[in-house]
Order: structure tokens, then sequence, then C-alpha cells
């Protein structure tokens, strides 16, 4: 007997149920299968397994889109700045570099997580975990393409950053190279967090029923931004403090790696959206409007182009930017011809540069964007008068005489001084102590640096080199009373490494000076307020580490330019400020036939130390407080003499000259 049903002519039994559909609670589901009446929705029904997508590709697709956007953040955090550090130092930098770009991460996930919700409205819980999984891989997609064409986008806009300032023009820089990207971040890993769920989505159940929930899904939604944010934020800081600051990072392989490896992640993502993809004759023809509008089966070759193109682009990027190419490019200067850049190394610290001044007539050593030594060709001595004020230091001691020439310049005699140098420049005070008889030791971080000073500026084979860093090396216990001096410079690019300059490391330099020994620190920074801050909070810090501490102040014709400041302090030698006389007459070995030493020595013996707390009142002595590793307020003290420095940077040299590194 043929059934009741066969009445109904063919499609009614259809509608009848998206009517009874309508009627229920459940709300209304568009493009989706239909159901019998009175049975809950697509949306919070229990799956199948011929339905759901498989767990273990959802698991896959969480960890390589959770891992893709860490990592991608990551290497954001630690390799931008370094792009930028040539053209505006390493104070502008990264000023406010990392809230701008979790800021930016966390809207991209908002974003994401928003419109996932849209779009989870109106899917299946299977169809909402393919399309997610398309959408992380083509998130992913155009992450490859725009890597590597922001290197081209700081190219263009380097050439602006008069225009845009050192307070301003990170960031607009930036905003063709890493804030963008960390947008792509931020929305690939709030796509792929949502992967984790096996039901409606957290997203699509505040979009759901925004009505019924109001507070609590905003509520659900802002705690799981915050959550996920600080999460990848967490992961990306491990990231970048696994790479290692003491190791060298080169920072167009990090990104043409890291678009390489996004590429594969992409093409993975799109693997496992080919497998969760139901394919079945049954499925196809009952349910063709499930993830309507995302790629099934047809669109591979769509999808491997923007990978294809990113590959090419990796080998453009190669070949043609500057940034990418290692060592030496010919012809490669400045639009002044006047600036010829001699040879080049990204290393520890950064781009490290030998420049050629044709018109003056000299070599500079260029790390970042600081001049951090030179030598005229005719005669070869320093550019700088500073590092012969701090070569000064001998004075403040009887002199010492060399008994017998050495070969090389480099004595083992018991009796000959014991100098240790922290920052090498192009080692002129270690180069000219050393020929003098000293047993010369320095210790820089950055290999390039020593490399160039020996190869371009003639500095001598020395007692030691140590290639590390320097509170590491100073923390070494069998250096107990080991030098005679320790001439401490390591300035550069704006400001100075602050672990370098609290009590334990002035305490470190203490304990391995001689109890005659004296320490000679230099720093830039300027005696107007307020940008004398940082200036004072090291004159507080020696004080509090050696009995007798003066200063020395190179002249300048502005008194709003940052100088050269150079702290002598010593624990058994007495150093009276306020008279001059402090430093005995120089030998004529010791002069040599250098005029800048004979002007530095000239300025040291006619001009007296100053104590710099008698230019403070009993209130602002109050307020300073030795700097210690545990409260170390000397970088955010660096700002204002920082933005003199880049002022000044730009006198010296062309402004065309630092866009080029």
């Amino acid at each position: 007997m043929p059934s009741s049903a066969s009445k109904f002519k063919p499609g009614t039994r259809a509608r009848a149920a998206r009517r009874n559909a309508a009627n229920t609670d459940s709300p209304s589901i568009p493009d989706t299968p239909s159901s019998p009446a009175g049975s809950p929705s697509p949306l919070t029904e229990r799956p199948t397994a011929a339905s759901l997508a498989d767990p273990i590709v959802r698991l896959g697709g969480l960890l390589i889109g959770s891992a893709s956007s860490i990592l991608l953040l990551g290497t954001l955090l630690y390799v931008s700045p370094r792009f930028l550090e040539p053209v505006y130092g390493n104070v502008f930098a990264s000023l406010y570099f990392r809230p701008a770009l979790v800021t930016c991460y966390a809207l991209g996930s908002l974003t994401a997580s928003w419109l996932m919700g849209r779009c989870a409205q109106a899917r299946t819980a299977p169809a909402v975990h393919r399309t997610l999984l398309a959408t992380a891989a083509e998130l992913l997609a155009w992450s490859t393409l725009a890597l590597p064409l922001s290197l081209e986008a700081l190219r263009w806009l380097f050439p602006y950053r008069l225009t845009f300032g050192p307070w301003l023009g990170p960031h607009i820089t930036q905003l063709g190279h890493a804030y963008p990207l960390a947008v792509l971040a931020g929305a690939v890993g709030a796509v792929a967090t949502e992967l984790a769920f096996a039901g409606p989505t957290w997203a699509a159940i505040a979009a759901q029923a925004p009505s019924r929930m109001g507070l609590q899904s905003t509520v659900i939604r802002l705690s799981l931004l915050a959550l996920r944010t600080a999460l990848a934020f967490t992961l990306a800081r491990v990231v970048v403090d696994r790479a290692g600051f003491t190791t060298p990072i080169h920072t167009c392989s990090t990104v043409l790696g890291l678009t390489f490896q996004t590429v594969l992640a992409s093409a993975l993502l799109y693997l496992l959206d080919a497998a969760s993809t139901p394919a079945t004759p049954t499925e196809t023809s009952t349910a063709p409007n499930v993830g309507r509008g995302r790629p099934h089966s047809t669109g591979w070759s769509r999808k491997a182009v923007p990978l294809v193109v990113a590959l090419i682009l990796i080998a453009r990027a190669r070949l043609r930017e500057p940034v990418c190419i290692p060592g030496l490019i010919p012809d490669y200067h400045a639009k002044s011809a006047d600036f010829t850049v001699l040879d080049r190394a990204e290393s520890v610290t950064g781009w490290v540069s030998v420049i050629d001044n044709q018109h003056d007539g000299y070599l500079a050593l260029r790390g970042g964007n600081s001049l951090i030594g030179g030598r005229w060709k005719r005669p070869t001595e320093s550019i700088f008068l500073v590092f012969y004020s701090m070569e000064g230091a001998r004075l403040l001691n009887p002199p010492y005489r060399q008994s017998s020439p050495v070969a090389k310049g480099v004595t083992d005699a018991p009796t000959a001084p014991r100098g240790l140098q922290i920052g090498l420049g192009v080692g002129i005070i270690a180069d000219s102590l050393q020929r003098g008889g000293f047993q010369m030791d320095i210790v820089e971080i950055d290999p390039a640096v020593y490399r160039f000073a020996r190869e371009y500026f003639g500095l001598a084979e020395l007692h030691g080199v140590y290639l590390q860093d320097g509170r590491a090396f100073i923390e070494q216990g069998n250096l107990t009373d080991a030098y005679d001096y320790v001439f401490h410079d390591v300035f550069t690019g704006g400001s100075v490494p602050a672990t370098l300059f609290s009590v334990e490391a002035l305490t470190h330099i203490r304990r391995i000076l001689k109890p005659s020994g004296i320490l000679a620190l230099n720093i830039v920074g300027s005696q107007r307020p307020p940008l004398n801050r940082a200036l004072f909070f090291v004159w507080k810090t020696l004080t509090a580490v050696f009995p007798h501490v003066g200063c020395h102040a190179e002249e300048s014709d502005d008194a709003n330019h940052v100088v050269n400041m150079i702290f002598f302090a010593s624990v058994e030698r007495a150093l009276p400020t306020g008279r001059p006389g402090v430093f005995r007459t120089p030998t004529r070995e010791e002069l040599g036939d250098v005029y800048l030493r004979r002007e530095a020595y000239r300025l040291l013996r006619e001009r007296p130390l100053v104590d710099l707390g008698m230019t403070l009142n009993s209130s602002q002595l109050a307020e300073l407080a030795p700097v210690t590793d545990a409260h170390n307020p000397l970088a955010s003290q660096q700002i204002g003499s920082a933005e003199q420095h880049w002022q000044n940077m730009n006198k010296i040299l062309p402004p065309e000259t630092w866009e080029v590194y």
C-alpha cells in the first residue's frame, strides 16, 4: 500500500519541513540542508562522522595557523626595528613600536573574529571549520606576498625621513612594513583558534544571539581577544629571546626565510582544507549550498598563484634589495658622489659599514645611525677629539716609559700598565696605548667592528681581544685588580646599553681595577634640562660606587647640542674639581705627532673637572637615585638626547647618506 507521503508532490516535504523549522525557537539558518520539523538547528546539532571535519585535520589547522601567526609576530618584534635603526637610530626605531605592533595584532584578531562570527551564522559547524581552514590558508597566502613587498616599501619611504622626523617617521614607515603584517598575523591567529571548537565557535555564539547575550557576549569576545593577544605576544617574546641578542642575525634572510615557511604553511592548510571537503555524490546533491562562497575542488590553480608569486618575489628581493645582499655592492653609494661605501656587513649590532669621504679626506666607521670612529687619510689620526680626551686618563698617573721596543708594539714586561677598552670603535685608544707600551685588552660585542678596525683603520695587534658582551666579560671572577685603566665607551645609534651603567656593572669595573686605577667613561649628553637627566643618573651611579668622580665636557658652539661627557673615576686617586691642573704635563713621547691629541691634552690640563652634584639643588639631588639592574630608568631618559644626536648626524653627513646602509 502506498505511503501517505506519496500524496505530496516532489519538493513538498522539504518546503513543509522548512516552514516547521521556521516556527521553532531555533534561528533561521539559510543556505543549509533541510531538516525535519522540530529538529534542532544545523548550527547546534550533533554532527555525524561523515559531516564533521576530522579532529586531526582541525588540530593540524590549529597548530599550523597558530604557529605561523606567533612566528610572524615574533619575527616582526625583533627584525622590523633593525631595518629602521640605521635611518632613525636605535631609540626611535623601537620607541612605542611594541605597543603599536600588539595593537595591530589585536585589531586583526578582533576583525577576523567578528567576520567569522557573521559567517558562522549561515553555516553548519562542519562548513564553518572548512571555511576557517580556507580562510587561514588565504590569509597566509596574502602574508607571503606582503613580506617581500614590504622590503621595497621601506626603500621607498626612507627618503622622506627628514619630512616625517624621528618621532613619526618610524611609525609611518612601519605602515608599509610591520603593521599590516601584524594585522594579518592577528587574523590568522584568530581564525586558527576558532578551529579548536568542535561545535559552534565562540565567535558564532557571540554573533548569533547579541540580543539574548548582550553584555555577556561582549565580555566573552573581548576576554578571548585579550587572552589570545597576550598569549601570542608572550610566545612571540620567547621566540625573540631564543634568537639571542649576541647571535648574528640577517634581517632580510630572516624575512625571506619566514616568507618561504609561510608559503609552506599556506600550502599545508590548503591541503587540509581539501582533505576535509566532502566529495560524496549524496552530499553534493542534497546540500549544494553548504559552504557556499568558499572554493571547493576547482580552485587549485587560483590558490597556487600567490604562493608562486611569493617565491618569485623572494628571488627578486635576494638579487635586488641592498639589505638582502651581504657584503660590498659595486658602486654602492649615496646620491652624493663624495661618500662611498667601501665595505659593509650585517652583524650582531646591525649594519656596520666603512664610509670613504673623498671630499674631506677621511674614512669613518658607521654603526647604525652613528659614526663610531674614523681617521683622516693624511695624517692618520682620529677625526674625533673624544678618544684622545679619554686616553688622557694616563695623565692622572706618573708616565710610563718603555725600556725597549717590542715587535708589533706588544710588551709583556711586568711593569707595563694594563688597560681594558670596552667598546672598540675604530680602536684609537687601544691602538695608541698599545704602541706606547701598554698591555691593551679590548671587549667588543660585534666581530664586524673589530674586523673593519683591523682592515681599514690600522689597529695594531693587541694584548687581548674578546669579542663578547661587555657585561659578561667584567663579571668574570678571575679579573680582580687586573687593570690600571678601563676605558668605557659604548655609545652608538643615539643611546647606550643601560646594563653597562648600573651599580652592579660599575661595581664589577671597580673590582677589576687596581686601587689606584682610573675609569674613563664617555656618554653623549647635555647639561641643559631636560636633556641632562640621563647624565645626572650616570653621575649619581658613579658616585655611589667610586669615592672620586670628576666630569670633563667637550666644548660646543651651541649650548643646546649634546656633546661627549667624559667621567673620570677612581678609588684611591683624588680627582679635585673646580680647579685646573689635575692632569700632569704629558711627555714628548706621549704627545707624539698628533695634533688632536695635543689639543685634547691641553684642554684636560687647562679646564677644571666638574662636580655635577654642585649644579643641583637639594630637591633635585633627592630625586636622583643610583641606577640598578632592578631599577634602570636610563633608557627612557635618553630620548631627548637621542633626538639631538639624530639631528647632529644629519649635519655631519648629508641626509641621503644615512639611507644607504
